[in-house]
């Protein structure tokens, strides 16, 4: 009965367990929590495998390394770590690859997200992964401590501090090294990845209705006018109608997004009486926030030219392309047809 309860365990863990992508990075989080989620029914079937007479001595060997590095506490934790800080950056990505992102919303998010990353940088958060780890490995019968590692001694010269020795602990050199090193690390690349996105979204933040009635407004009107001179060659105008304008909006009582003020302004006809707001906005919705557009359609590209059609001519394949990057667009199949059947006859004659 046991044993096949363990089978039954097994069989749910092969469904449970993800792959993982090199493109899409949701997908390291739902590997982790299919991982954390049947840790102990994978180092059963790990174990079975090792000690199984039918087992050939590769994969004996193979499966007994991976028991050995799957079972330490430091794999545990980092399980744990992992998985919560793939949780705090899942909202992000995602909107990140949407196809139509409002620029001041993935500023507010990153931010968020950069906040929460800093809350696990203490000891308290350190400490609530660390018993985490431990009640995990309880339940799948692995190591509930860090590993000792033998220090090296050195000699030490006569210019250094004692805080440059090594750390004897293996808590505190592992919390030092590793726990605390990943956070600094990926702090550090949000902020420097996203620093030029960050200055754009600073400098388009005047364009919000919410923010016409900030002091400076009006500088900063002037300020991003300036930055597009060549677009514009009077940037004291764009001011002059950013005036106007806010005084309509205001009157009107109106409730726009930054999003929603170019349509309104091509739907009531008012795109030749504000022409710099115009360009602004059109600058605005043509900012690349991700590249997640550019990289769905070279995944596209990889799906239509297959070996199958490597005989492809350019023109036909890029057509396909953009057949399957707008897909969304609604095409009148009739009137294709249609259009195909009056145009010149094909039959071979005989």
């Amino acid at each position: 009965m046991e044993e096949e309860q363990e089978n039954m365990q097994l069989e749910r863990t092969i469904l449970t367990l993800k792959t993982l992508s090199d493109t899409r990075w949701a997908s390291r989080k739902q590997a982790t929590e299919a991982v954390i989620q049947s840790l102990p029914a994978i180092l059963k079937a790990l174990n079975r495998i090792q000690q199984h007479h039918n087992s050939t001595p590769k994969a004996a060997s193979e499966a007994d390394g991976l028991l050995s590095k799957l079972s330490t506490f430091e794999f545990i934790f980092m399980l744990v770590f992992w998985n919560d800080l793939l949780k705090r950056t899942y909202i992000l990505s995602n909107y990140l690859q949407k196809e139509s992102l409002d620029v001041n919303t993935a500023v507010d998010l990153l931010d968020s997200t950069v906040a929460q990353i800093r809350e696990l940088r203490t000891e308290e958060a350190f400490d609530s992964m660390e018993n985490t780890a431990r009640n995990m490995a309880k339940e799948s019968d692995a190591a509930t401590k860090f590993v000792e590692q033998r220090v090296r001694k050195r000699k030490r010269h006569f210019d250094e501090d004692a805080e440059d020795d090594q750390i004897e602990d293996s808590r505190r050199r592992f919390k030092a090294d590793i726990y605390f090193y990943i956070l600094d690390v990926f702090v550090g690349q949000f902020e420097s990845r996203f620093s030029d996105f960050k200055k754009m979204a600073k400098l388009f933040a005047v364009l919000c209705p919410k923010r016409f009635e900030h002091p400076d407004a009006e500088e900063k009107m002037l300020e991003l006018a300036r930055f597009y001179s060549e677009d514009m060659p009077k940037p004291e105008d764009a001011v002059e109608e950013f005036r106007s304008f806010r005084a309509l909006y205001s009157e009107l009582k109106m409730d726009l997004t930054t999003d929603a003020v170019l349509p309104f302004l091509i739907a009531n006809d008012m795109d030749r009486a504000y022409p710099h707001l115009t360009i602004l906005h059109k600058i605005y919705k043509t900012l690349p926030i991700s590249s997640a557009s550019a990289e769905r359609s070279f995944s596209r590209l990889r799906l239509i030219k297959t070996y199958l059609r490597s005989c492809m001519d350019e023109a036909k394949l890029s057509n396909l392309t953009l057949l399957c990057v707008e897909r969304d667009i609604h095409i009148d199949k009739d009137k294709v047809v249609g259009r195909f059947a009056t145009m010149k006859e094909r039959r071979m004659k005989i």
